[in-house]
């Protein structure tokens, strides 16, 4: 019977600090609507600020209860929040879409073609001629770095390993030469 009884008493401790925080969290209502509204933290806050201490925690000991915000409420926020961001989607499309009109509305712009006297087209051709000369030249080293070919000694391929090395040698002093040419 006292199981009960302490099981009762407690009961109705608990109703009363339900009590208390309904009437403190209808009031944290009306001034958030007045104010900002405060969050699961910042209620916490606000409540140990305001002294909102339950009789029944602080006879237990356990100090503040934390106050969570309610599944529902959760649930708007995160509604909302996709909400603004498909609202803030659609504003950018449409101003893109307004500038891309505003711009097709625009008149053309003319440039005039500038016409180079003819020694300076030949300095144009010659110049445009030793970039690309260069260019080719440049991949070439490239590719005969990346793949380096080892002189075959074995004699499974074509020719002797003299004959190899000899042609690897010329190909080398053509290229050497050709980079003396475009310097």
């Amino acid at each position: 019977m006292d199981a009960l009884q302490a099981d009762i008493d407690q009961l109705e401790a608990e109703k009363a600090e339900l009590r208390q925080r309904l009437n403190n969290q209808s009031k944290r209502t009306i001034e958030g609507l007045r104010g900002a509204p405060a969050s699961g933290v910042a209620s916490i806050v606000s409540g140990i600020a305001g002294g909102v201490v339950s009789n029944q925690s602080m006879l237990n000991g356990s100090g503040p209860v934390q106050i969570r915000d309610s599944p529902l409420l959760l649930q708007q926020i995160d509604a909302l929040r996709l909400s603004m961001k498909h609202l803030k989607q659609e504003n950018n499309k449409l101003k893109a879409q307004r500038m891309k009109e505003e711009l097709s509305s625009l008149p053309l712009l003319h440039v005039p073609k500038l016409t180079l006297p003819k020694d300076r087209q030949r300095e144009e051709i010659m110049s445009g001629t030793l970039y690309r000369k260069t260019s080719q030249l440049l991949d070439t080293l490239h590719q005969m770095s990346a793949n380096a070919k080892v002189v075959d000694i074995t004699h499974k391929k074509g020719g002797t390993p003299s004959a190899q090395l000899f042609e690897q040698a010329a190909r080398l002093k053509s290229l050497s030469e050709t980079i003396d040419k475009l310097k």
